[in-house]
């Protein structure tokens, strides 16, 4: 899989934002195993209520963190979106940071997206 992740963002403290994390299958084989993990810096509370993934995807929430259940049958040129809403909380400049791994990719493939608090 790839992993697509390119917003910067800014926004207000106390502010509700939603984004959007999608999965690529670029390879020429169906995948198995598709784990991802979302992590979301201090400044941003997660909100467990709001997650979207593909059918049947579950997901585990331990702090700012967000493992989602493996997919399986992933074909070549499929995308899996996943929508997670957080508040921002504290001011301050953070970094979401979404990892990636296969039976396909074994390694984590990683991106970021850079998020700047502001308090007025």
């Amino acid at each position: 899989p790839r992993s697509r992740s390119r917003s910067r963002t800014r926004t207000r403290r106390r502010t509700r934002t939603r984004y959007r994390v999608t999965l690529s299958n670029r390879g020429q084989r169906t995948d198995n195993n598709v784990e991802l993990r979302v992590v979301f810096p201090p400044e941003l509370a997660p909100d467990p209520t709001t997650v979207q993934g593909p059918p049947g995807v579950q997901f585990n929430k331990t702090g700012n963190e967000l493992e989602f259940t493996p997919l399986n049958g992933f074909r070549p040129t499929e995308e899996a979106t996943y929508w997670i809403d957080a508040t921002a909380v504290a001011a301050g400049t953070g970094r979401i940071v979404v990892q990636a791994r296969s039976g396909n990719q074994p390694e984590a493939i990683s991106a970021a997206a850079d998020v700047e608090v502001i308090d007025r």
